[in-house]
């Protein structure tokens, strides 16, 4: 994600999969959706999505 300009840059939290989430978008277009397996204080788990054809679905979603 650091590749991206920040001003172009937006981080949402977000629930994913009922899990603690981010979805980030790049100029209006949601390019990551990550989840998190959290235990206690610390991050397990980070599963990303970067796949287009798999965020098609947060398009519409992460602008609520």
């Amino acid at each position: 994600m650091g590749a991206l300009p920040c001003s172009s840059r937006d981080e949402q939290e977000r629930t994913v999969n009922g899990r603690p989430g981010l979805v980030v978008q790049h100029e209006g277009v949601t390019v990551t959706v990550m989840a998190f397996d959290v235990a206690g204080d610390r991050i397990k788990h980070i599963w990303a999505v970067r796949n287009p054809e798999k965020l098609r679905p947060w398009a519409v979603r992460a602008q609520h």
